[in-house]
């Protein structure tokens, strides 16, 4: 590769340690070490997780309002809203029902819920808005959106018509959805959910099984919580007249997607792609002859469409090669060609605490970034087979 090259930096949110606007800057300073002879273009992007809106707000200068709503376990949490155009609102689901919100040893899959979006979603209405749009990944939640329903009035009965409250253990007690409770204004909102991966609601890659065990759910959860949301689309899909389990983005934070979907008519949209073509990536994209990414760890996840694969795929559909820097890389050597990038690096240094490995992100970060710089201007070929690398040293690359 010619040592005069154009990056564009366009990582996602290393999630608990770094915002997609942290690891862009660190990610260039480190190639400003590694590659001092390279001219960088920061592009800090999102995919529907946390940083969705604030990014997306930043394009039109947009100041949060902050909402006073509850975290997954009915504690007081500050949410953020944006007015990005007119009556068109945005907010993360993420700033009241994120991972950052719970401790690891205070996650709890059957009692965590999505109430504080609820919240949020009533406060956008009240306040006006036409138009919601609300950013699903990064939650910690698998209620399938029964707390947010609840807020915004919707009542959930079993078999004999008796009221059965919110929560994730009453899944299968739910026979039919009770909705005449809704504010009638929402006929009159345009309800729009970005989906951060494309997987379904149910099966091995769904909400339950693949995602459930990262916020805490045991192996005995997980299977309850497989039958259980099983259950409750069959009431969802009941309620809308289709089947919503083969709708791609439906493990989106538990289920909840596919739970406004049904109620309120909410659209599916795949986020990494409305986000995109808001910030002018493609602008970035067409001065590029490199582009670098990354996000706290790449996984089987990565490989459902999150935003370094739909970088990658964006960049190689314009011939340009994509690389990566992640806190961890689990992908083998040909999961990573799947996912379109030509190198995958991880940027731990040596064996320490993920805690430490959090802490010291910038840091880590801007290493792995000086390490990958300096290999590409040794002349490391992109155009070899791709290799997922462990170490973040330019020997690691070749």
């Amino acid at each position: 590769m010619a040592s005069r090259v154009t990056i564009l930096v366009a990582p996602d949110s290393f999630k608990g340690s770094l915002s997609s606007d942290q690891a862009a800057l660190a990610m260039a300073e480190g190639l400003g070490r590694g590659w001092p002879e390279a001219e960088l273009r920061l592009c800090p992007a999102a995919d529907g997780g946390e940083g969705t809106a604030r990014i997306v707000a930043r394009t039109q200068g947009a100041r949060p309002t902050p909402v006073t709503a509850h975290d997954p376990l009915a504690r007081p949490v500050r949410g953020e809203l944006y007015e990005i155009d007119g009556d068109t609102v945005i907010f993360d689901m993420a700033t009241v029902g994120g991972y950052t919100l719970v401790a690891p040893e205070e996650r709890d899959v059957l009692r965590a819920t999505t109430h504080g979006c609820g919240e949020m979603l009533e406060f956008a209405r009240r306040h006006g808005a036409r138009r919601v749009i609300m950013g699903l990944g990064g939650s910690v939640t698998v209620d399938a959106g029964l707390g947010a329903l609840e807020v915004l009035g919707v009542r959930f009965l079993d078999p004999s018509g008796h009221r059965v409250p919110a929560s994730p253990r009453n899944f299968r007690r739910i026979a039919r959805i009770d909705a005449s409770g809704l504010d009638p204004g929402w006929a009159r909102v345009d309800l729009c959910v970005l989906y951060d991966t494309r997987n379904r609601l149910l099966g091995p890659y769904g909400a339950a099984r693949l995602f459930a065990p990262f916020k805490g759910a045991s192996p005995a959860e997980v299977e309850y919580l497989e039958a259980a949301l099983a259950h409750w689309a069959g009431v969802l899909s009941e309620h809308c007249g289709h089947d919503v389990t083969v709708m791609e983005g439906g493990s989106g934070s538990g289920g909840m997607g596919l739970a406004l979907h049904a109620v309120l008519g909410a659209r599916m949209v795949r986020g990494v792609d409305w986000v995109l073509d808001r910030i002018g990536f493609e602008v970035g994209l067409r001065e590029a002859q490199l582009v670098m990414t990354g996000e706290g760890r790449l996984d089987a996840t990565t490989l459902f469409g999150k935003l370094p694969m739909a970088v990658a795929e964006r960049a190689d559909a314009r011939g340009i090669p994509t690389c990566a820097v992640a806190g961890e890389v689990a992908l083998g050597p040909e999961d990573v060609k799947a996912a379109h990038l030509r190198c995958a690096l991880a940027m731990l240094k040596g064996p320490m605490t993920r805690e430490e490995a959090m802490a010291r992100a910038p840091e880590l970060l801007a290493a792995g970034a000086a390490s990958l710089g300096s290999a590409l201007a040794a002349g490391y070929d992109l155009g070899a087979r791709p290799a997922a690398a462990r170490a973040p040293a330019p020997t690691a690359l070749r």
